[in-house]
C-alpha cells in the first residue's frame, strides 16, 4: 500500500501564490508560487475527478491480474465551507 496526500491552494487573482503540496508515504514535496488560473473566483469548483492508469501503450503493459485502487477520505473545501466528503 502507498499513502498519497495532496493539497491544492489556488492562487489569489493575478498572483503566483498558489501552493501544491504532495506527500507520498510521509515524504513531503511542496511547490509554491504557482498560478493555476488567472481569477480563481471565475472558476467555480463543485467537484473533483480522480483517475488513474496502469501505464503503457499496448497489451504488454497490462497487469497480470485484476487490480484495485481505493480512494478514501476525499474532501473538497472552499474557503468558507466543506463542499462534500
Amino acid at each position: 500500500w502507498n499513502t498519497i496526500k495532496m493539497r491544492v491552494k489556488l492562487n489569489s487573482k493575478g498572483k503566483n501564490d498558489g501552493i501544491l503540496s504532495i506527500r507520498v508515504n510521509g515524504n513531503k514535496k511542496r511547490v509554491k508560487g504557482i498560478k493555476f488560473v488567472d481569477d480563481p473566483k471565475a472558476l467555480p469548483l463543485d467537484g473533483i475527478q480522480l483517475s488513474s492508469w496502469y501505464g503503457g501503450g499496448s497489451s504488454t503493459y497490462a497487469p497480470k491480474r485484476d487490480q484495485r485502487l481505493t480512494f478514501k477520505n476525499v474532501s473538497l473545501w472552499s474557503r468558507v465551507k466543506k463542499l462534500f466528503s
